[in-house]
């Protein structure tokens, strides 16, 4: 109904968002409504039906995870090339790949080799890359306001020195502007927030000023401010 209404009017859809669950999935996917009412085979349906309603609009599967050199990460890594390299392979309507980015201090570096080999594998399959989700979870936060922005803007700057290497990567978006709204703040708990404060991992503070990851976006991306 959504894309019958404005498939001739938008250009670009997520048409599968987060399939990827390789610890408590089925086949590397996560159990969702659709998996259960139709199996795997959901996300090839789901790609055809946005196809034959949005013709000449470009069409992603988007996921998150991917950014760390945990097993948890190096395996949805995997899993989420696989995952495409199938559907291309079936010659399923598929034009991009969306990476969340939800960076996290507390995991420790950039897995940046694993980066540039998914990234490389998705390019190989023909698709373009979309940074869609960027935010910074913060680890420690006994440190200044100052300190604390600089961290953050420090692994941005980090993970785009990655990503954008690659001409094929075409956007990056972030979740949110200001940490005034970001669910890093909703889901900490009343009292992590009377102590430590909204997180800081967006562009703009709570008085939508802009912080050090502002500029670590616009220098990465050579946007003047």
């Amino acid at each position: 109904r959504v894309l019958e209404r404005y498939g001739s009017r938008i250009d670009e859809w997520d048409v599968i968002n987060e399939p990827i669950d390789t610890e408590t999935g089925a086949q590397n996917l996560r159990r969702n409504t659709f998996f259960r009412a139709f199996g795997p085979t959901y996300i090839e349906r789901a790609m055809e039906e946005a196809r034959s309603h949005a013709p000449h609009a470009h069409l992603v599967i988007n996921d998150y995870g991917f950014e760390y050199g945990n097993p948890v990460d190096k395996a949805r890594r995997q899993a989420f090339v696989a995952l495409l390299r199938r559907l291309r392979a079936a010659g399923t309507p598929l034009d991009g790949a969306g990476v969340q980015a939800h960076l996290d201090l507390s995991k420790g570096p950039l897995d940046k080799g694993g980066l540039q080999d998914m990234t490389k594998a998705l390019i190989d399959l023909g698709l373009d890359v979309t940074i869609t989700e960027l935010d910074v979870k913060e680890g420690a936060v006994a440190a200044s306001h100052a300190a604390r922005d600089q961290m953050v803007a420090d692994e941005t700057r980090r993970y785009l020195d990655i990503m954008l290497a690659f001409p094929e990567v075409r956007g990056v978006v972030t979740w949110g502007l200001t940490d005034k709204f970001s669910w890093l703040s909703e889901q900490a708990d009343v009292q992590a927030r009377a102590a430590q404060g909204l997180n800081r991992g967006l562009p703009y503070d709570e008085r939508y000023t802009p912080k050090p990851m502002y500029w670590a976006l616009s220098d990465t991306l050579g946007v003047n401010g």
